[in-house]
């Protein structure tokens, strides 16, 4: 017999983690006739079509590609690169990092 998780969820410990990501250049885009946009996601954090979790800043602001003189197009962020960031709740699963940290360290050591 098989539980469903959902009924196990309210007793797990959950922990707030953050995602950030910043784009540093987008180049080679194919020829397109609408403004270009890009979006992250943790799961459904983020997905601007979910409808059961608080919206965030996961998407850059849309910007028409410029042509580069040979065959492509790329985004004119310049100086100002666009940076976002997801807030999210998950499973506590720390103890499991933590353990494969100890025993990459270990390894290193006796490796070096």
């Amino acid at each position: 017999m098989s539980w469903p998780s959902l009924m196990f969820q309210k007793y797990q410990r959950r922990r707030k983690f953050r995602l950030n990501a910043a784009f540093l250049d987008a180049t080679m885009i194919s020829a397109v006739d609408a403004p270009v946009e890009f979006e992250i996601s943790c799961g459904n954090y983020g997905n601007r079509l979910e409808e059961n979790l608080l919206p965030g800043v996961s998407t850059t602001q849309p910007t028409n590609a410029v042509f580069d003189g040979a065959h492509y197009y790329y985004l004119p962020w310049s100086d100002a690169k666009p940076c976002l960031s997801i807030d999210c709740h998950w499973e506590d699963v720390t103890f499991r990092a933590d353990t494969t940290n100890l025993l990459h360290a270990v390894a290193d050591r006796l490796v070096g």
